[in-house]
């Protein structure tokens, strides 16, 4: 492929929702077991107009893209990649993400930032089996 030819595909695909879920549902696999976890990109881009300065662990004070990603454990291939509008707090952000992709029949593993009360009413209102950590301190 040359390029330009990638470049538009890459665009389409980017602006496409639909279009990415079509990518994603064609590398999801029969795995039973999905890991989750949020992340953010740093941008001093002013052509990005959703990028907010928010929290993140690096105490970094740019904008910053947060985004959600599911990916199977077995063969490390993403199924959904979501960006997020401005600084999501994790247990919004696993709602949403939840319902989109559908995760009948999976096991969530999330790392241990996600355990909550509230985490853990949203997995089980959606009927879903999971692993989340505790924390140290609990």
């Amino acid at each position: 492929m040359n390029t330009k030819s990638l470049s538009k595909v890459l665009k389409e695909v980017g602006v496409n929702r639909k279009g990415q879920n079509h990518v994603f549902k064609g590398l999801n696999s029969e795995d039973k077991q999905l890991v989750y976890d949020l992340s953010a990109i740093f941008t001093r881009s002013e052509a990005i107009n959703f990028a907010e300065k928010g929290y993140n662990k690096e105490h970094f004070h740019i904008p910053q893209v947060d985004f959600a990603l599911f990916c199977t454990a077995n063969e490390n291939l993403p199924t959904m990649v979501r960006f997020l509008p401005g600084p999501v707090r994790d247990i919004k952000s696993l709602a949403l993400s939840v319902k989109e992709i559908g995760a009948k029949n999976k096991t969530l593993i999330l790392d241990r930032d996600f355990y909550s009360q509230g985490s853990i009413n949203i997995l089980n209102e959606h009927k879903l089996s999971f692993v989340i950590p505790t924390k140290r301190n609990f």
